[in-house]
């Protein structure tokens, strides 16, 4: 008993920083087998502004599995709002106002998800949220009539696609992707609202235990709608900055992005 108390944290240590050595060695070996290719400049670049869409995702699912909740419409709230951005813009509406229109795409379906557990009591979000993820594959197909919708304003496709050269005029110059940088902003106002607020006590709380929460009078359907709303918002962020990278809106966009924000959340604790 002696020994496996005084190993316990070695394994918990093991289990928190065991995929973080796993991605290491897997990087080491690719910069071996490749070193004229993995591990440059480009290369690094290119990979973050490719997962700025889907930390997005895992970002706004996070805040609902803290819930002990799940979003599954996340990724078809996303090419929802890549198709709404593109007919917005081909519309002539300004961009300003074409971006918005997508935000508040992805706001109202969380919020739908939000009404749909709190107010239509429905018995599980995994039954709302994958009703949502019906409804909006179904309204892409639709709106889109399954094809491509291409051309994005410039500042749309700046903001999925272009980087910002940070410390220019030294020798070691980053081209760091404006993507990745509202994906950095992002995850540290979250993590000030779930860590430094008490919404984000109450959101934890809610999490733990509901019927504790409950008698602590923390108002449980208006945080729950709030994290939907979050995610679904999210969501449709991370629509904006794929359609601006890949400079079109398309119907399949974000096909199964559900499962791996789950996972991102999931395996990362």
């Amino acid at each position: 008993t002696t020994i496996v108390r005084r190993l316990a944290p070695s394994y918990a240590a093991m289990g928190r920083f065991g995929l973080i050595l796993v991605m290491l060695l897997m990087m080491a070996v690719l910069t071996i087998l490749q070193p004229a290719y993995f591990l440059t400049r480009e290369n690094l670049t290119n990979i973050a502004r490719q997962i700025s869409s889907n930390s997005i995702l895992a970002l706004g699912e996070f805040a609902v599995i803290v819930t002990a909740g799940i979003d599954l419409s996340v990724g078809s709230v996303m090419g929802l709002s890549m198709i709404v951005l593109a007919l917005a813009v081909h519309a002539d509406w300004a961009a300003g106002l074409a971006v918005a229109v997508a935000l508040l795409v992805g706001l109202g379906v969380g919020l739908v998800n939000g009404l749909a557990l709190t107010r239509l009591h429905l018995p599980h979000p995994f039954i709302a949220t994958l009703a949502t993820l019906n409804i909006a594959r179904g309204a892409t197909y639709l709106l889109s009539g399954g094809v491509p919708i291409s051309g994005l304003p410039p500042i749309v496709r700046m903001w999925g696609a272009d980087d910002i050269t940070l410390l220019g005029g030294t020798s070691f110059p980053i081209d760091f992707p404006i993507s990745f940088l509202i994906v950095i902003a992002l995850y540290l106002a979250m993590w000030v609202l779930l860590t430094k607020t008490s919404t984000g006590r109450h959101i934890y709380a809610i999490g733990g235990s509901p019927k504790a929460a409950q008698y602590a009078g923390i108002n449980i359907p208006r945080n729950l709608a709030l994290v939907y709303v979050l995610s679904g918002g999210l969501a449709g962020i991370a629509g904006i900055l794929l359609a601006g990278r890949v400079n079109s809106g398309y119907p399949t966009a974000g096909t199964g992005a559900e499962l791996d924000a789950i996972a991102a959340v999931i395996i990362g604790g």
